[in-house]
Formats: structure tokens, C-alpha cells, sequence
């Protein structure tokens, strides 16, 4: 399903439709280079193992200089210790995710 938001709309509509769009909505993990995106990977780190066995591949996206024309988060929150800290700690706790035997990727 290409529409990543839906899969996860579906998880709330019933027990039955979570269990069945959870495995697809938490199989790819992209990471933006911002505190957000850090902190969201960190925060499903500490999911059930329904969640977090799910996941089988974690993609970092960045674009320090703003060369791929996408829409990052403003600059302040992507530069500096903050920056540097959330996203050190978010992809420190990879071995959280069973599957992630993998090597998580840029692109």
C-alpha cells in the first residue's frame, strides 16, 4: 500500500484491522534528520513487541543543504547538539527492533 497515513488509520478501526495493516505500516521506518524524527523513532523503541518486531528495515533521509528540494524541518532543529544527540540516541537503540539485522541506510 503506498499511502503510509492510511495503514495506520486502519490500525484504529477494529482489533482485527490492526492486527492485519500493523506488520505493513511498521515494516520500513524512515527517519528525517530532524529532533522529531529521532525522538518518534526512540519513542517506538519502547513499543510491544507486536510493534517493534514488525519493523525490517530503517531508512535515514537527509538533505543538509537543502539540495533535494524536499521540505525538512526548519534548520535550528536539525543543526547542533540536539540534532546530533536525538539522532545518535534514536539510531543507538536499533538493536531494539528484533529483525533489524540489516544495516539501517541513507538515502
Amino acid at each position: 500500500m503506498e499511502d503510509h497515513s492510511a495503514l495506520l488509520t486502519i490500525r484504529l478501526a477494529s482489533k482485527a484491522c490492526a492486527a492485519a495493516a500493523t506488520p505493513c505500516a511498521f515494516r520500513i521506518l524512515t527517519v528525517r534528520d530532524g529532533v522529531e524524527s529521532a525522538r518518534a523513532l526512540i519513542g517506538l523503541q519502547n513499543c510491544s513487541e507486536e510493534i517493534t518486531g514488525a519493523v525490517h528495515e530503517v531508512v535515514f533521509k537527509g538533505d543538509p543543504e537543502g539540495v533535494g528540494g524536499d521540505v525538512y524541518v526548519a534548520e535550528d532543529q536539525t543543526s547542533g547538539a540536539e540534532g546530533r544527540d536525538a539522532l545518535s540516541a534514536a539510531f543507538s537503540g536499533l538493536p531494539k527492533f528484533p529483525t533489524q539485522g540489516a544495516k539501517p541506510h541513507a538515502v
